[in-house]
């Protein structure tokens, strides 16, 4: 089994809608429902932090990713215990689809964006990679429903960027290409920060004006910046690279 059919949980989301049994962190709330396709052939990427890497995972398991879990779940069993959790939960609010780097990702994506759309009523995101997304498809997207695309660029330079994800890594991503992407994404979903995003990873080896230049220009396009701070993942290509010091980040 695979997307469109299942997909994966993350173990937050699956606490939620009670899959799984846990307890939050000083009784926090989950208001998105982290939705991650699957393929039998996993990710062709090979992005050098990430635990979905072609040649860490090595197929469709999802060992680890952000450093936790993602179960497999019948996408259907999953609309229904959203629709159950947000009756008695009203904080629930949204549910963000993440694609993988594959051939039939685009297509899959709007299925699942369309069922979950209708079958729940919640506002649906995305979180997709260029490399296999056009802007055709950001239109087949906005169509079923989507209210934001969020694009994780991750690295603030072109060089890192080839380094940890592109031909460097032996992996698919260009540069270029997710530029152009997050261009694409503004002409259809529209300009006000609200429709097209960005995930930055600060600690890959950008220097802070890198970074803020990255942001800047993201700003001008009118996009949205999500700042995450880089931690090491067991079993990655940079399992072995080190935090950036907290004063970094935060004026980052």
């Amino acid at each position: 089994m695979g997307s469109p059919e299942t997909v994966r949980l993350s173990i937050a989301a699956a606490m939620t809608l009670g899959f799984r049994r846990g307890k939050f962190y000083r009784n926090a709330k989950l208001g998105c429902i982290n939705l991650l396709m699957e393929y039998d052939k996993g990710c062709i990427a090979n992005c050098l932090y990430c635990g979905q890497a072609k040649e860490i995972a090595d197929g469709p398991d999802c060992r680890s990713l952000i450093r936790v879990e993602w179960p497999s779940y019948p996408l259907e069993d999953v609309i229904k215990a959203i629709n159950r959790a947000a009756l008695k939960n009203h904080f629930i609010q949204r549910v963000c689809v993440s694609s993988l780097t594959s051939p039939k990702a685009p297509e899959d994506l709007v299925s699942i964006v369309r069922k979950v759309k209708s079958g729940t009523g919640l506002k649906v995101s995305t979180l997709i990679t260029p490399t296999s997304f056009a802007k055709a498809h950001f239109e087949s997207m906005k169509a079923a429903g989507v209210q934001n695309i969020t694009i994780a660029i991750d690295a603030a330079t072109e060089g890192l960027f080839d380094k940890l994800r592109g031909k460097g890594a032996g992996g698919p991503h260009r540069w270029d290409r997710y530029l152009k992407g997050v261009e694409e994404a503004v002409m259809v979903m529209g300009n006000g920060r609200k429709g097209v995003g960005i995930h930055l990873i600060i600690g890959l080896g950008e220097t802070e004006e890198e970074a803020t230049g990255l942001i800047q220009r993201c700003y001008d396009m009118g996009v949205s910046v999500r700042l995450f701070s880089f931690y090491p993942e067991n079993g990655t290509g940079m399992e072995d690279g080190a935090q950036p010091p907290i004063e970094q980040y935060r004026r980052v």
